[in-house]
């Protein structure tokens, strides 16, 4: 039941920031910016649901560091400034 709710919620939020991030929105970076924080709050629930065992451990790992770089890039301030952010 869990992961059917995040995955819901993270497939609507990632969607909304598709879409407002093609079009520069403002709110699209806040929304992008939620939805990669929640995946990582997701991975770490995910691991530890489902029991600390090597292959979790690195498949959450490596879904960890790619949503840090994706944060790592949003944050930059060309791309914050493209949707009228302070950088």
């Amino acid at each position: 039941m869990y992961a059917t709710i995040s995955d819901a919620l993270l497939g609507v939020l990632l969607l909304a920031f598709g879409i407002g991030a093609l079009q520069l929105k403002r709110w699209a970076w806040a929304v992008g910016v939620a939805a990669l924080v929640l995946e990582v709050v997701r991975q770490i629930v995910g691991v530890v649901m489902q029991g600390l065992r090597a292959g979790t451990i690195v498949r959450g790992g490596i879904t960890v560091a790619l949503v840090a770089l994706l944060i790592w890039y949003l944050l930059r301030p060309n791309v914050s400034g493209a949707v009228g952010r302070a950088a």
